[in-house]
């Protein structure tokens, strides 16, 4: 599951002094590569012996026709469940951590393919292109970004010298910029940087999970309990979600027609406690929740071919 935050705090205000609270509700929808498939997610279930068994679903946006793609038992703290699933941008394949290694399957949870061991390849997500990888190296080269082909080829490297691991990084849709974020006593901060491995910096205290608009122009991100839109350049942020004290969101994903965003928000009970699933309307922020059972965390929403 995707861990929670840390327990320091940092007022909205003072984070997002400067920035103009104005965004455009949505850009044409000629510039959206596909319409709303299926959103995968994982979910926990906890067993009478002790141990978990994690599973890596699939639901429609409307809640129906849930199915289970793939599933693993363990004892926790080591459970080598499904971890960080990503649709690929066609939307025929999955890339995840399983079992130890990072694979890819198709929407089925079917032909199943190991790329590389998880501990060597670390939250991976695709290239526009969806021939490569963006991930980073969690024991090797620290504090770095890499890029390999689906097939396994020799990590190439993208960006280094960053101040902690490039966690959860997502490439633009538009190809120039990725989006990460960094882990500094106990707390994230959100940065971006151009795809030739220049202009990394740091663009929001508090900041996690960031995922690009399908046309590249913006980006969703968790600022604790809350749902945020900005600019790609960081400018013109808008606070999407209603406060929800007690809670934090730790799942992002936008919608693959623009018009939706699918977050996992958790109520803090200690460490961590209950996660659900909810799509926002990126127009007015409004929020339906997707009945999927209360451990569901790690979304992200396949895009389908238009026509």
């Amino acid at each position: 599951m995707a861990p929670a935050y840390g327990t320091a705090r940092v007022a909205v205000g003072a984070i997002l002094a400067g920035i103009v609270l104005a965004l455009p509700a949505r850009p044409a929808s000629a510039a959206f590569p596909g319409a709303n498939g299926r959103i995968v997610f994982v979910d926990r279930r906890y067993n009478d012996d002790g141990s978990v068994t994690d599973r890596l679903r699939s639901v429609r946006p409307d809640g129906t026709g849930r199915r289970t793609l793939l599933r693993a038992k363990g004892y926790p703290p080591l459970v080598p469940g499904p971890f960080l699933p990503r649709w690929a941008p066609d939307g025929r394949r999955i890339v995840l951590g399983f079992r130890g290694n990072v694979i890819t399957v198709d929407g089925r949870g079917r032909h199943r393919r190991v790329i590389a061991p998880f501990d060597t390849v670390a939250h991976p997500s695709w290239a526009p292109d969806g021939r490569r990888l963006l991930f980073y190296l969690p024991n090797d080269r620290p504090n770095a970004l890499f890029t390999m082909a689906v097939g396994g080829t020799r990590p190439r490297l993208m960006l280094g010298g960053l101040p902690g691991n490039p966690e959860v990084p997502m490439w633009s849709p538009s190809g120039g910029r990725v989006a990460f974020e960094i882990y500094t006593a106990g707390t994230p901060t959100l940065w971006t940087a151009r795809t030739d491995g220049g202009g990394a910096r740091p663009l929001v205290p508090g900041g996690a999970r960031p995922a690009f608009s399908p046309d590249g122009g913006a980006i969703a991100f968790a600022l604790f309990d809350r749902l945020w839109v900005m600019r790609a350049d960081g400018s013109h942020a808008r606070q999407l979600t209603a406060p929800a004290p007690g809670k934090v969101v730790h799942g992002v994903a936008f919608s693959p027609d623009g018009r939706f965003a699918v977050i996992a928000r958790q109520r803090q009970v200690g460490a961590i406690g209950p996660s659900r699933l909810f799509v926002v309307r990126r127009r007015d922020g409004h929020e339906r929740r997707l009945r999927v059972g209360g451990t569901a965390g790690s979304p992200d929403w396949q895009p389908l071919p238009r026509g």
